[in-house]
Formats: C-alpha cells, sequence, structure tokens
C-alpha cells in the first residue's frame, strides 16, 4: 500500500474549488452574490462563448480598499462572520470567503476595484492561485471583476463543460431568479455583445416576473402575500390553468437566497393537488422571509442547500399561502390543517364515489410515457366496445351501461386521448393545415422561450403554428392548427410557451402533441348528439391508453352493480 502523504496547497484549493466552481454559471453566482452583499443596485453581467471564454461581473458597490484587495483572495478570509455563533445568524448571501480564491485557483482573475470615497481605485490580478501586486487604476466606484481562461489547468475538467448555449442558458435562468429576488437592483446580462436581459431594478416584482415568464403569461399570475408565526411567504404563483410538465418553473428564495429544497418544492406542488392534472407541476416564485437563526445555510459548499429549523412549520406556511391565495380566483375551499407529510383533502363530493374514483386512478395510473401499458386483460377496452350510451350529464359526462355496471366517461379527456394517438402514429396524416387569423397574437418571449422558439420553428410550423418575427422578443403568431377552434387560440398558445423547453428540434415531442391534443378535443359543457357520444367510446376504445388522457386523467369512472347495490343498502 503506497504512504499516506499531504498533497501541495495549489492541488488542494484546485480540489476544494471543484466543490464550489462546478462551470461558469458557477462563478457568475458567486460573483453575483458578492455584488448584491455590496450593497449594489446596478450589477452587469458580460460572458463571451457562455463564459468558456471569458466573463465579466461589474457592479456599482461599496468597493474594496487596496488592503483588502489582496485578502479577499485568500481561503477563509471574510468581512462578513467573526465566530462560530454568527454562522446561525447568517445575514448576507456569502460568509464562507471561499469564492474568489476558489475561483482564482481554476482560472485567471483580473480585479479592479474603488470605494466610493476614493477618487482612485486598485487593480490586482491572481492567475491560477498566483497573486500579483495591487496598482492604482482609472475605475468607476464599485468592484469589476474579469474571469477567464476557466479550467485551463484542469484539462479533464474543462473537457466535461457543456458547450457555450448550455451555459447562456444556465446563466440567463441564475440571473433571473435573482432578478425576482432583488427587484429594486438593475440587473443586465450581455452574451458575445448582444443585450439579453436588462430588467428595470424599478422595486416592481411584477415587471421583475413579468421579464422572467413574458408578459402574456405572467399578466395571469396571482399574488401572493402570507403571514404566520413569524414567517412570511410572498411571490407570484400559476392560476390551476397554467402548469408544465416538470419542476423547473418554481423558484425559490430564503431571505433573498436561491435555494434547491425538497420541502419547498413537495409543498408547492401538494398545494395543487387535485387542482391540476397529474404529472403536471405549478409555476410560480416564492420568496420565504423567516428569522435567520431558524435556517441553515451552511449545508453545501455552494450554499443551494437549506435546513430548517420548523421543517413541518414551512411546509404548512407553503400550502396554506398558495392554497388560500388560488381559491380567492378559483373559488375552491382553503386548507383548514395540513401534516408536512399528508396531501390536502380535494374537493370534497360523496365520500364512497372518492375512494371508488381513488382506486380507479390507482388501478389506471401511469408512470411515464414510455412505460404506459395496453388496458389489462384487454377487460376495459371490451368493456367499451359493448357499453350503451345513455346519455350525457352537465354536457360533460357520457354516461353508459353494460352488464357490470354503470360508466361516466369524460368526454373532453376521452377525445384528447384518441386526438393525440391520432398525432402520436403520425403527425401527418393528421389535418394541422394552418388557419390564419384574422387578428394576429402578439407574444412578448423571455429570453430562453425565445431561443427555445426559433429553434423549434420548423417543428411548430409543421404542427401548424406559423410565427412571424416582430423585433426584439417579440413575435405575431399568424396562424394556428385548424383543428384548434379560433375563440381557444391565445389559451393554446400560452400553453404551447409552457413545453418550449422540452422540445427537440425536428423531433415530435409528447408535451406538444398533447397540448395540440387538447385544445383539439371536444370541450367540457359541450352538447353532443347520440350518434357522436357513441362514435367517441368505439374510438376510445381502440387507442393505446382508453384509461388516462395524454396528461394522466382517467377517462372513465366505473360503478359497478355491487357499488351501487351496497351505496343504496341493496347489499352488504
Amino acid at each position: 500500500m503506497p504512504d499516506i502523504q499531504k498533497l501541495d496547497s495549489l492541488l488542494i484549493a484546485k480540489i476544494a474549488a471543484g466543490e464550489v466552481i462546478e462551470r461558469p454559471v458557477s462563478v457568475v453566482k458567486e460573483l453575483i452574490e458578492n455584488a448584491i452583499d455590496a450593497n449594489s443596485t446596478d450589477i452587469r453581467v458580460e460572458v463571451v462563448d457562455g463564459g468558456i471564454e471569458s466573463l465579466t461581473v461589474s457592479d456599482d458597490g461599496i468597493g474594496m480598499s487596496e488592503l483588502n484587495m489582496p485578502m479577499a483572495f485568500e481561503h477563509h478570509a471574510t468581512s462578513k462572520i467573526r465566530n462560530d455563533d454568527d454562522l446561525f445568524n447568517i445575514e448576507t448571501l456569502g460568509f464562507r470567503g471561499e469564492a474568489l480564491p476558489s475561483i482564482a485557483s481554476v482560472a485567471h482573475v483580473n480585479m479592479r476595484s474603488r470605494v466610493r470615497e476614493s477618487d482612485f481605485g486598485f487593480n490586482i490580478e491572481n492567475s491560477f492561485g498566483v497573486l500579483s501586486n495591487t496598482h492604482p487604476s482609472a475605475c468607476q466606484p464599485g468592484t469589476e471583476i474579469i474571469v477567464s481562461k476557466i479550467f485551463d489547468n484542469l484539462p479533464a475538467r474543462k473537457k466535461f463543460q457543456k458547450s457555450a448555449r448550455s451555459e447562456n442558458i444556465r446563466i440567463k435562468g441564475l440571473i433571473v431568479r435573482y432578478m425576482c429576488a432583488y427587484p429594486a437592483i438593475k440587473f443586465r446580462l450581455i452574451s458575445d455583445g448582444r443585450t439579453i436581459l436588462n430588467s428595470p431594478g424599478n422595486g416592481s416584482l411584477k415587471d421583475a416576473v413579468s421579464e422572467c415568464f413574458g408578459s402574456e403569461i405572467s399578466s395571469e399570475f396571482i399574488n401572493v402575500e402570507f403571514e404566520r408565526d413569524g414567517h412570511w411567504v410572498s411571490g407570484y404563483i400559476s392560476p390551476t390553468h397554467l402548469h408544465r410538465s416538470n419542476r423547473q418553473g418554481m423558484i425559490f428564495f430564503v431571505n433573498g437566497r436561491s435555494v434547491n429544497n425538497l420541502v419547498l418544492s413537495r409543498a408547492f406542488t401538494e398545494a395543487y393537488h387535485g387542482l391540476i392534472p397529474q404529472k403536471r407541476f405549478p409555476v410560480g416564485i416564492l420568496n420565504l422571509d423567516i428569522p435567520f437563526d431558524e435556517i441553515d445555510v451552511n449545508a453545501h459548499p455552494a450554499k443551494t442547500e437549506v435546513r430548517f429549523l420548523r421543517e413541518a412549520q414551512i411546509f404548512s406556511n407553503i400550502q396554506r399561502a398558495v392554497r388560500e391565495n388560488i381559491s380567492q380566483f378559483s373559488g375552491i375551499g382553503s386548507v383548514q390543517s395540513v401534516s408536512h407529510v399528508a396531501s390536502p383533502t380535494p374537493v370534497k363530493t360523496h365520500e364512497s364515489v372518492n375512494r371508488q374514483f381513488d382506486m380507479m386512478r390507482q388501478d389506471y395510473s401511469v408512470e411515464s410515457v414510455d412505460t404506459r401499458e395496453p388496458i389489462p386483460g384487454g377487460i376495459f377496452r371490451a368493456t367499451l366496445k359493448d357499453l350503451h350510451v345513455l346519455g350525457q350529464v352537465k354536457s360533460t359526462f357520457i354516461v353508459g351501461e353494460t352488464s357490470s355496471g354503470v360508466y361516466l366517461i369524460d368526454q373532453h379527456a376521452a377525445h384528447e386521448r384518441i386526438v393525440f394517438d391520432k398525432l402520436n402514429d403520425d403527425i401527418n396524416q393528421f389535418d394541422q393545415t394552418p388557419q390564419i387569423l384574422l387578428e394576429p397574437i402578439h407574444l412578448e418571449l423571455n429570453a430562453e422561450q425565445l431561443e427555445y422558439f426559433n429553434e423549434n420553428e420548423t417543428y411548430l410550423k409543421a404542427a401548424g403554428v406559423i410565427a412571424e418575427y416582430f423585433g426584439d422578443n417579440s413575435f405575431l403568431i399568424r396562424a394556428i392548427p385548424q383543428s384548434i377552434a379560433l375563440s381557444g387560440s391565445r389559451n393554446f398558445i400560452e400553453d404551447l410557451l409552457f413545453q418550449l423547453e422540452d422540445m427537440k428540434s425536428g423531433i415530435p415531442n409528447y408535451s406538444l402533441l398533447a397540448t395540440i391534443a387538447c385544445h383539439a378535443s371536444i370541450r367540457a359543457g359541450q352538447r353532443l348528439p347520440m350518434q357522436e357520444m357513441e362514435s367517441l367510446v368505439r374510438e376510445l376504445a381502440n387507442t393505446t391508453s382508453p384509461h388516462t388522457c395524454p396528461h394522466g386523467r382517467p377517462t372513465v369512472l366505473e360503478l359497478t352493480n355491487y357499488f351501487l347495490d351496497r351505496s343504496f343498502g341493496r347489499a352488504k
């Protein structure tokens, strides 16, 4: 066995840096947080080649003195904490004194800084851990840090870096988060000489959210203001008709710190339980303001993970804040009591019917697109083929019977499954002829949506969506698929925007097809003639998964003879 030996200081620094600096976006994060801690009101980020070539972060903060500048590159040198007690009452974003030395150990760093009271500033360089002397420099009050040659001394790490496009998306997403957490700070992102983001910095969270999600969608967001037991929950959340196929639209801050936390994500998701389709996720930006001594931010080197002293209380507060604000707009009941391990109770119907519905949902739940199974043993499919249609309930549910019981079929969900299967089999065989809109729909997209929109223009056109560039981040939608009702054209486009991040160029996308199918289908509340209802049931029986719509909602509710007899006291 080889002898144990102590690693040299440069190698130790490289290893430690790997815990903090994973890619260019990690550098941007650390420098932005330093700028925020410096009381900046204007933060500018410039990247070249996704930050792989170079990146610059400049601010108008308090700046650093000649004495403090070389100290900033020393490991564990910081002005933000003094003793171990301070670790449990951290009010700043940075506190370890590891950001700059970690960056400098894997890159070339040039820093210029000037305190506001001084007539001139100073310049200092640190190239892969080798520090130069400071010298006077003409510069604006604040700090400018230029980082280049990232991971040039770590070829193995550099080889695994993502593309410039991928890094650009990550950096945009990061800055958008801080725009929403600090709406009073003006943020600018310039990529390869082109301005990508430019927030107003006027203190309006609503304006910042609009920059993040686009004005068309964010205009429907619901404002959240909630306080309980010294915990504040604030931000904007989506109404129940706006949702995504993934969790990327859920953004959380704790005392202004961008965090990833399972408790927060789960609480937010479960607050929408029963209000949005299965396998769909809400969208929103929530900031929690809680006492600093009730949170541990020293759980991870990147400071993106936190621990809560009162985890169950945090979970309950988020659910209450979200549910109560949604209830004001949708008329649903608010949450009366919530446990951090239990989902809120769905809107009540008859208890036994709810149980029956839950049993069906368990029997026919869908875990993923690729693992969907046909109807077990063909029994369900055969039942639909034998179904005798009786009529409609609420112009929404088709009622039918067999020898085994009574069935309620959600006409919209059923038709959505039929249309989706046709699209999925061969999109070219389904009539996606574009219909020209008399009045084009104007869209304002955020930077990420714009990028995906441009990348998928060819496929969108094949799906019947014709768009025209209208300057800056704007498009005019000139046509939509002929199968989409004109009255629902705007809703269709808004839903489409939520699917853009899932698209792959030239490849029919599940979420996109599901969106088209949803809007091309028979609506709830639509009266159907008997012949059309019978035809719909027969077509549903021949689909791949007649028990669920493409979004995972059940299409059929079975009320067996035994269930009916027992409900009316005819059986035990």
